[in-house]
């Protein structure tokens, strides 16, 4: 039996207050080590690295998945590794749970290793792991940041480990400390292949100084007028005269000198950073301005138009309801002068519907392109919006004759006319079902982040477009059963589109959307079965 030290209640109260002091100790140390941290200089990445990932090729910016803020974990996996490191596994069995926070607080993580990317999503599917987790096979990254070094590197001494390179002798050799140890894992290494890990080589120079931990993970930050993907990196000691072997203070000249250029420097950058902060507001403000104007048109002309419409009367059917005059041609109105003239009226509806969920859309669009230093944000968020309305448009074409061809066949066919109330109340009841389906959660959780998962975009004119048809694509699934109770319950109906607009436009930007999705559903739920309850004469 492990024996150990017994007590009164009150000699555990007293140890434990002993105690809970030395851990707010350690909590301000570490409060104080993370400001510290935080403040460490950026430096500017200009080389070109390119990774595979599972939406294809992509650049370090890319990685970034439109956030301003990426956690890089260096996951031990080599290219002739037949599974990944367990230590490693162990931790990113956390990711999948913790990786959607970071992203609530503008940060991506992923996962970036050496094997190539089939090695890591049969591994993936293995673990059952869906974080982001990029191949960098057969680039520099992993070298160029020290988590990396080929076995020639080793052997020369040429190894940065923990931000220090190893002290070289005067024959030109690196020292080297435990040989013994080291000539182990060379072999080791020698036998299984070409590249060895800094881990796993400095393992027992590690152990000897105390530090059992090798740091996994970048913090690379972009911010908002600053350049894509810099690097937090110590700050160079200050380097001055020496005398006799040590170092000494600079003279009092060079001190005022770099005094003042220090001065200088930070009052023009500061001029800089408010000549941005006001440019980027501006901006915002214009954003914004036009998006609400944009809104206030369309809403007012989807409002005349559906009082002219009402002014025109609607036909009553056998059943005891009416059909809408949006399905009829008007006296001396071609068939094709009808389409173009719903057509127009659907357009118009749909961005008085659409547009206050879509303008958050447009935003994280605009700001992820706006970091790569493109300057005609306006026409390229344009494109967007009117790719994703081309989308609805197809739609709307699409049931203009499906609606035509209805309305023909029950006005010739009274029996079938008579069952519309009830095929309603089924249409409203599915449409609420489907509030409820996991295709559903996919579309809306594409909706509120953006399809292609926020990732930083190529600033031009073919991608903007492809991304405005994506986001009209996954949002017309998304809403294809809340449209659809539209379109039955009366397509011109100014109630009935208030409430449909509103339940998109909530479940896009509520805080737990999908949550409120299924309340929407269960709404849904219960009117279908009303109306299918009214229309058998049972309500």
């Amino acid at each position: 039996m492990t024996k150990h030290m017994t007590g009164t209640r009150k000699e555990w109260l007293a140890a434990r207050l002993e105690l809970l002091e030395a851990e707010k100790e350690l909590t301000r140390r570490s409060d104080e080590l993370a400001r510290r941290r935080q403040e460490l200089p950026w430096v500017r990445i200009d080389k070109e690295y390119r990774f595979e990932t599972d939406e294809g090729s992509a650049s370090l910016a890319d990685l970034f998945r439109g956030r301003s803020q990426l956690l890089v974990y260096h996951f031990m996996f080599g290219p002739d590794y037949t599974a990944g490191c367990p230590s490693c596994s162990a931790i990113a069995d956390g990711f999948n749970g913790f990786v959607v926070h970071l992203a609530n607080h503008d940060v991506t993580l992923s996962a970036v290793s050496r094997a190539p990317l089939a090695k890591l999503q049969a591994y993936k599917r293995r673990m059952g792991w869906t974080f982001p987790w990029a191949s960098s096979f057969g680039s520099d990254f992993n070298f160029d940041f020290n988590v990396s070094f080929t076995e020639e590197q080793q052997r020369e001494g040429a190894v940065e480990y923990n931000y220090r390179r190893e002290r070289r002798d005067a024959a030109g050799r690196g020292e080297r400390r435990q040989p013994r140890a080291c000539r182990r894992v060379r072999g080791h290494d020698r036998n299984r292949r070409g590249h060895v890990h800094a881990r796993e080589a400095g393992h027992e120079r590690v152990r000897a100084r105390g530090r059992r931990r090798l740091p996994h993970l970048f913090h690379l930050c972009a911010r908002t007028g600053r350049p894509l993907g810099h690097v937090p990196v110590a700050r160079p000691r200050t380097q001055g005269a020496q005398r006799d072997g040590r170092l000494v203070a600079p003279p009092r000249r060079v001190r005022q000198a770099l005094s003042e250029v220090v001065v200088v420097v930070g009052a023009t950058a500061g001029l800089e950073i408010s000549r941005r902060m006001a440019s980027e507001r501006a901006s915002q403000r214009a954003f914004f301005g036009v998006s609400a104007l944009l809104f206030a048109a369309s809403a007012a002309v989807t409002i005349v138009w559906c009082a002219s419409m009402s002014a025109m009367g609607e036909m009553p059917m056998p059943g005891g309801w009416t059909m809408s005059m949006a399905w009829m041609r008007m006296p001396g109105q071609t068939w094709p002068g009808a389409a173009a003239s719903f057509l127009g009226m659907w357009v118009v509806m749909m961005v008085a519907m659409m547009l206050p969920s879509l303008v958050p859309m447009l935003w994280r669009y605009r700001q992820a392109v706006g970091r790569t230093g493109e300057t005609r944000l306006g026409r390229l968020t344009a494109l967007v919006g009117v790719g994703y309305f081309f989308v609805w448009t197809v739609f709307g074409m699409a049931a203009f004759p499906l609606g035509v061809a209805l309305a023909a066949i029950e006005m010739q066919q009274p029996a079938l006319a008579r069952a519309v109330p009830i095929a309603v109340g089924v249409v409203v009841l599915i449409a609420g079902a489907l509030q409820f389906t996991a295709w559903k959660a996919r579309h809306l959780a594409c909706c509120r982040e953006a399809p292609g998962r926020g990732r930083t975009l190529p600033a031009d004119a073919g991608t903007a477009w492809r991304h405005g048809l994506r986001l009209g694509l996954h949002c017309s699934h998304c809403c294809a059963g809340l449209m659809a109770i539209l379109l039955v319950i009366g397509v011109m109906d100014l109630r009935a589109m208030a409430v449909v607009a509103a339940a998109i436009t909530v479940e896009r930007l509520a805080p737990a959307g999908e949550r409120v999705a299924r309340a929407i559903g269960a709404v849904v739920v219960g009117a279908g079965l009303f109306l299918i309850a009214r229309a058998a004469g049972l309500g």
